[in-house]
């Protein structure tokens, strides 16, 4: 039997079903769609991003490179201007709305460019590529694909251990001897961006037997969140809540309950002040609804009866480091427990 109240959209009823029922979700409603999927050189390409229903509202595009900036036009279109450099990008929409009613989807499209050389004269005046060299290591080897690079092109780098040996840590260095950002894409390969100018890599391999005991002391949770879905993945077991994390104003916002509780703290929440105080690690947090955390630039909000903050808020106050995925729109929250 389904019964619904009254409410301001729809008249109470109720329904005897006989039989079996299946409910399933809808159809995710969102896309992005761009003009050219692929490119070679430099060139503009035009991106639409459309929501099939009202409540789902599309407030920008964002790229998998932050130096690239979609703007967005008169018709409602977005325009990107990409370089000449053999590179693929990812273009993701930003949403506003719950789409926890409808099925997985991505909202996202690629775009892949290839670099164009000059063939109007007989040297090359295409971008320069510098080198990527490789320090000895011992007791496995590293590989690095490609090994000369234009400045902002994908460089990845292959750890193969030695038996009985595992990757232990990899440092890549600029030409002024900084570290260059890494991006872990599993135990043995990580990738960065090319800086302007040669780099050098360098790895170090240990007995496995020795990293189990270094790490033996470290235990680590890790909470996964997916931007509409109700499905929360705590230390890789599926567990559904009653809420899903959302985009506002262009920020992600958790719901505080389960992140707080997951990492072993405790929610307490005072109605008639709305303030909400967390309890984690002997830290007492306290914060009010609809008051901006003047560190971060927004209130907290009640979302389907639920508090929610911004994602960076659970990362600085609950001791967690936070990863964000716009591929997928998921947010990985880590609090290493010693």
């Amino acid at each position: 039997i389904i019964t619904r109240a009254e409410d301001d959209t729809y008249e109470a009823f109720s329904q005897t079903i006989t039989g079996g029922l299946v409910i399933t979700a809808a159809d995710y409603p969102v896309s992005v769609v761009a003009d050219k999927e692929t490119m070679r050189g430099a060139g503009t390409v035009k991106l639409t991003a459309d929501s099939t229903v009202d409540e789902i509202k599309v407030t920008g595009i964002v790229c998998s490179d932050d130096s690239i900036k979609p703007t967005k036009n008169e018709d409602g279109t977005y325009s990107v201007s990409l370089p000449n450099a053999t590179k693929t990008y990812i273009f993701t929409a930003q949403i506003d709305g719950d789409l926890s009613n409808y099925g997985e989807g991505t909202a996202s499209c690629t775009v892949s460019v290839s670099r164009k050389k000059s063939s109007s004269s007989s040297s090359d005046t295409s971008a320069p590529t510098y080198g990527v060299n490789t320090g000895k290591t011992e007791n496995g080897k590293i590989s690095v694909t490609p090994a000369k690079a234009e400045a902002g092109e994908k460089v990845t780098i292959k750890a193969t251990p030695d038996s009985g040996y595992q990757l232990d840590k990899v440092t890549v260095k600029d030409k002024d001897n900084s570290n260059v950002k890494l991006t872990k894409v599993n135990d043995d390969e990580y990738t960065f961006t090319m800086p302007k100018g040669k780099v050098s890599v360098d790895a170090t391999f240990v007995q496995k037997d020795a990293a189990d005991d270094n790490s033996a002391a470290e235990k680590s949770k890790v909470i996964k969140l997916q931007i509409g879905s109700r499905i929360v993945n705590v230390d890789n077991e599926a567990v559904i809540y009653d809420t899903a994390p959302v985009i506002r104003n262009d920020r992600t916002l958790v719901p505080i309950r389960i992140v707080t509780e997951t990492l072993g703290g405790k929610v307490d929440w005072n109605g008639a002040t709305k303030e909400v105080t967390l309890h984690i690690d002997g830290k007492e947090i306290k914060m009010t609804v609809g008051k901006t955390l003047e560190k971060y630039g927004v209130a907290p909000v009640i979302i389907d009866g639920r508090t929610f903050v911004p994602v960076r808020f659970v990362a600085d106050e609950l001791g967690a480091t936070v990863a964000w995925d716009d591929a997928t729109k998921t947010v990985t929250i880590t609090k290493i427990e010693k």
